[in-house]
């Protein structure tokens, strides 16, 4: 495995600089490097910097789409250390794998050390015999734990496929032995119906994890205590504030937790909704959407404009200076993204995330020649250029020329 490159100090001229300078150098210098460099952009980056990343998405994900850039050399990974660790992994050996800061992690993560996995696993083959039990790591773990894992006969997980992971796990061996997540392996669990009774939690800081002999060896689900502090940030009370000063806000509960209480609790204390990991993003996504059409005074806009371009999103009818533009249901839904997102840069990986299937192949160069007729439908005889490519980081609709175009 590779060393990553970003282990040397940031120099301290970038920390001064300000935000409208350091955007510019990123474009320049993704401009110079083309194609031989590649930007991952974690789902949780800021807002400023994700127009920069050429894939946008989960770890795992945005792992394998780096390893399968053909000309890529250099990876930067905009995350936390064990993202990074992927795909240092998957990369091929001419790749090289940066880190922006060396120092992120992820506290949940850290909750699992190898070595005390490593105990811990010496005190259950006590028990039971290593042969009855299969390890199971989240991908939220360090690479030295997804070793551990791969030579004990096990497997890493994503949330997406957990349940699908602890069913191909008890088809081998009758016990899981599961790391760092607590609560997802407790959701996971919940979903495929194990009895309560035959699952126990692991703290490592107590002898046998703080469990009796017999529940260990009765045991077929064994969870390690682990859990993210940030979603200990976020707590009942907060919505009970919000809503005890009349804000009217819909709150969506995105938490480990999935309990009847816990679910019960949050609705009744202000939520409007309430999703539990593992899910699927296309579920929140929706979730999301339902809550904005049913917020009181919250409602969907029927027309778009921007200048002299006008767009009927019931009619779906698009003019410009009084002129008709007919659309193609794609290049129709290319320009509403684009409107929605006025004077706003997105990027490729934006685009695609929005207009084409959230999974699409990052490799072809589709929005680029969406974006090529779509330009020629809208700005094709008028002296102003609504369409513009801020080069190295995506495009933006504005009145007003791109000043990195």
């Amino acid at each position: 495995m590779t060393t990553f490159a970003a282990k040397t100090i940031l120099p301290q001229e970038y920390k001064a600089l300000p935000p409208e300078v350091l955007k510019q150098k990123i474009a320049d210098k993704k401009r110079e490097w083309g194609k031989k460099l590649v930007i991952l952009m974690h789902h949780y980056q800021r807002k400023e910097i994700v127009p920069f990343g050429d894939h946008l998405g989960d770890s795992f994900g945005l792992s394998q789409k780096a390893a399968a850039e053909k000309e890529a050399r250099h990876i930067v990974f905009c995350g936390v250390h064990f993202m990074a660790e992927s795909a240092d992994i998957l990369a091929r050996p001419e790749q090289q794998v940066y880190l922006p800061n060396p120092n992120a992690g992820c506290p949940m993560a850290d909750m699992a050390q190898i070595e005390d996995v490593f105990f811990a696993w010496e005190e259950i083959s006590r028990l039971v015999p290593t042969a009855e039990i299969t390890p199971v790591s989240y991908m939220n773990s360090a690479a030295v734990l997804k070793a551990f894992c791969g030579k004990n006969g096990g497997l890493v997980c994503t949330s997406s496929n957990v349940t699908k992971a602890f069913q191909w796990a008890t088809l081998r061996r009758p016990k899981i032995f599961f790391f760092p997540d607590e609560n997802l392996g407790l959701n996971a669990a919940r979903m495929l119906a194990y009895d309560p009774s035959e699952i126990i939690i692991w703290d490592f800081k107590k002898e046998l994890g703080g469990n009796a002999p017999e529940r260990v060896k009765n045991a077929r689900l064994i969870l390690w205590k682990g859990y993210c502090h940030v979603h200990t940030n976020f707590r009942p009370e907060h919505i009970e504030e919000m809503r005890a000063r009349k804000v009217n806000t819909p709150v969506l509960i995105l938490s480990a937790r999935g309990s009847v209480d816990d679910r019960v609790k949050g609705l009744e204390t202000g939520g409007d909704d309430y999703l539990t990991k593992p899910f699927a993003f296309s579920e929140l996504l929706a979730r999301v959407q339902a809550l904005i059409r049913r917020a009181g005074g919250i409602s969907d806009p029927t027309r778009l404009s921007q200048g002299d371009l006008s767009v009927n999103l019931l009619t779906r009818e698009v003019t410009r200076g009084g002129r008709n533009i007919v659309l193609q249901p794609l290049e129709f839904s290319l320009l509403e993204y684009l409107m929605r997102n006025a004077g706003r840069i997105v990027s490729k990986t934006m685009i695609m995330e929005h207009v084409w299937d959230y999974n699409f192949d990052p490799q072809t160069n589709v929005v680029e020649a969406r974006i090529s007729r779509l330009r020629d439908k809208i700005d094709r005889g008028f002296e102003k250029k609504l369409i513009h490519t801020v080069r190295g980081v995506g495009y933006v609709l504005k009145e007003t020329q791109s000043l990195l175009e």
